[in-house]
């Protein structure tokens, strides 16, 4: 019975992630960075709006590679992700 139930609940929970249709709308590719993880990928809308020179200091970052091969260490769900080395 706990096994059924720890399997229901995880699917549940899987199920609530997925985003919908009506959640997607169109990001400009510039301000868009993905994040490929071995449980699948991350999309991040940067806002050079709000934060112009930290958005420019992460697209020079990524694509300098900086970021390859570092872990996420704690993640708060809604909230924030740690990583570093």
């Amino acid at each position: 019975m706990y096994k059924m139930l720890l399997a229901f609940s995880a699917l549940m929970i899987a199920n609530s992630c997925v985003a919908q249709d009506q959640d997607w709308r169109p990001v400009a590719p510039q301000n868009l960075l993905l994040i490929k993880t071995t449980y699948g990928e991350v999309a991040v809308e940067l806002n050079p709006q709000f934060a112009p020179k930290h958005t420019q200091r992460l697209r020079d970052l990524a694509k300098a590679h900086f970021y390859d091969g570092l872990s996420f260490y704690r993640v708060i769900d809604g909230f924030v992700a740690q990583g570093g080395r």
